[in-house]
C-alpha cells in the first residue's frame, strides 16, 4: 500500500565532484553541471524507521489488530488487481513536505492509466514513484482530467506533456476547463510550441452521457460524464466507468462544497474520491472557500451510497494526518501521498486509520488541542456578544 520510492536516477555517469548533501538555504553554482546528483546522499534507512515506529507505545498492538482484520477480509475479497489507485498528491493549495498538490492515477489495466488532476509538483512525484519505469508509465497514460482552473490542480501539465515529447506518442487527450485551455494555448503561442502534444476537450461539454463517445475508447473507459459543482467557475465533478470483467463506477469530486447533483449522478458508485479540505469546526471557512469539512465529505458518501469513500485534498495544516474525530469510519479511508491501493484492498483502508493515529500521535493531539482552543474562543465570543446585546 505504501511502496518505497525509487532512489535511482536516469543518468548513468555522474561527475565525482558533483555530489553534495542538500541543506536548507544552500546556494551552489551549477553552471557546468547538467544535473545535480543525490547519489552521495544517505538513502532512507527503512530498518531504523521501522524500529522507531515499533518503539511507539501501542503501535505494535494496533498493527497486529490491523493484520487480523486484513486476514479476515482477504478470505472474502475479490483479488482482481484493477482498478488501482495511486495518490501522487493529497494536499491543497501548495505542496508541503508531506503532501503534494492534487494528482491521482487510476490504473485501468496493465497498459492504461487515467490521471485525475495534475497539480504543482505532480511530474516530480510521478518520477519519484516510478523511477526508471518513468517513460514506460508515461506511455501508458491515456488522458488527463482537470477538475477546475486553480493552479494546485493543473500547474504540472506543461512539464508532464513535454516529458512525453521524445516518446513519439500521439497527442494526449486533456479534459480541462476552458480557462486551463486558454492558459495552455497562451503558453504555446508566446513561449514554446507545445500544442502538438495534446488535444483539448472542454470538461463543460461532457454533461451529456453521450458526449464525445469517440474519446472513450482512447481512454479505455466505458463512459464518462461531468457534473457542475459549487467551487469556482466551470468546476466539475467526474463520474466514469471502467473495467473489463466487471464495470466499476468511480466518482471524483474535485474541489467542491457538498453537491446534490454529484450525489445524484454518483449514486451507488464503487469508489468515491472526495475532497475533505477542512476539519470539523471550520464549517464557516469551508463555506467561504467553497470546500468541504471531513464530516460533510463523509455525509456525501453516505447519501451517495458509495461502496468505498477515499478522502483527499487536505489543508496543509494537516500535512501528516488530518484531524479524525470518528472512532468508526465505516467504509471511509484517508489518502496519503504515494499510497497505492487496489480496488479489492479498499475495505482494509478504514482499518488503517487507528494505527496511523498512534504513529502520528503527537501531531494528531496537537490538532485536537488547536481544535478545542478554536471552539473555546468561539464560545467566549458568543458569550461576550450575548452580554453586550443584553446591555442595549
Amino acid at each position: 500500500m505504501f511502496p518505497l520510492l525509487s532512489h535511482s536516477i536516469l543518468q548513468s555517469e555522474i561527475p565525482p565532484d558533483n555530489k553534495f548533501s542538500g541543506e536548507e538555504l544552500i546556494l551552489r553554482p551549477a553552471s557546468k553541471a547538467g544535473f545535480v546528483s543525490n547519489s552521495g546522499v544517505r538513502n532512507f534507512d527503512e530498518t531504523s524507521s521501522v524500529r522507531e515506529a515499533l518503539d511507539i507505545s501501542d503501535f505494535t498492538e494496533a498493527i497486529e489488530k490491523y493484520k487480523q482484520v486484513c486476514s479476515s477480509l482477504n478470505k472474502d475479497s475479490n483479488k482482481s488487481r484493477y482498478p488501482e489507485f495511486i495518490f501522487l498528491g493529497t494536499g491543497s493549495a501548495t505542496p508541503s513536505k508531506y503532501r503534494n498538490s492534487s494528482c491521482i492515477l487510476v490504473k485501468i489495466d496493465d497498459e492504461s492509466t487515467f490521471m485525475l488532476d495534475c497539480g504543482e509538483g505532480s511530474f516530480g512525484q510521478f518520477f519519484r514513484f516510478f523511477g526508471d519505469d518513468l517513460f514506460s508509465e508515461l506511455k501508458k497514460l491515456k488522458g488527463i482530467y482537470v477538475s477546475h482552473h486553480h493552479a494546485d490542480h493543473h500547474l504540472s501539465l506543461i512539464e508532464l506533456l513535454k516529458s512525453r515529447e521524445s516518446l513519439n506518442l500521439p497527442p494526449l487527450p486533456l479534459i480541462i476547463p476552458p480557462a486551463v485551455s486558454d492558459w495552455l494555448q497562451a503558453y504555446s503561442d508566446k513561449y514554446e510550441s507545445i500544442d502538438h502534444l495534446f488535444k483539448i476537450y472542454h470538461s463543460t461539454t461532457f454533461q451529456s452521457p453521450n458526449a464525445c463517445k469517440s474519446l472513450w475508447s482512447q481512454l479505455n473507459i466505458e463512459n464518462l460524464v461531468t457534473v457542475k459543482v459549487p467551487h469556482c467557475k466551470d468546476s466539475m465533478g467526474l463520474i466514469f466507468h471502467i473495467g473489463k470483467e466487471r464495470s466499476y463506477k468511480i466518482v471524483y469530486s474535485g474541489d467542491t462544497m457538498p453537491s446534490s447533483a454529484l450525489i445524484r449522478e454518483g449514486m451507488n458508485c464503487d469508489v468515491l474520491i472526495h475532497e475533505a479540505t477542512m476539519d470539523d469546526g471550520l464549517e464557516e471557512d469551508a463555506i467561504a472557500k467553497k470546500h468541504c469539512t471531513m464530516s460533510q465529505a463523509i455525509d456525501v458518501g453516505l447519501r451517495m451510497k458509495a461502496k468505498n469513500t477515499i478522502l483527499t485534498h487536505f489543508s496543509q495544516r494537516y500535512s501528516k494526518i488530518p484531524l479524525i474525530s470518528f472512532s468508526d469510519m465505516g467504509n471511509v479511508g484517508i489518502a496519503f501521498d504515494n499510497m497505492r491501493i487496489r480496488y479489492c484492498d479498499l475495505p482494509k483502508l478504514p482499518h488503517l486509520i487507528e494505527p496511523l493515529k498512534i504513529l502520528f500521535h503527537d501531531d494528531h493531539e496537537e490538532l485536537l488541542d488547536k481544535s478545542s482552543l478554536r471552539l473555546r474562543k468561539k464560545q467566549v465570543l458568543a458569550e461576550v456578544s450575548q452580554k453586550m446585546d443584553s446591555l442595549f
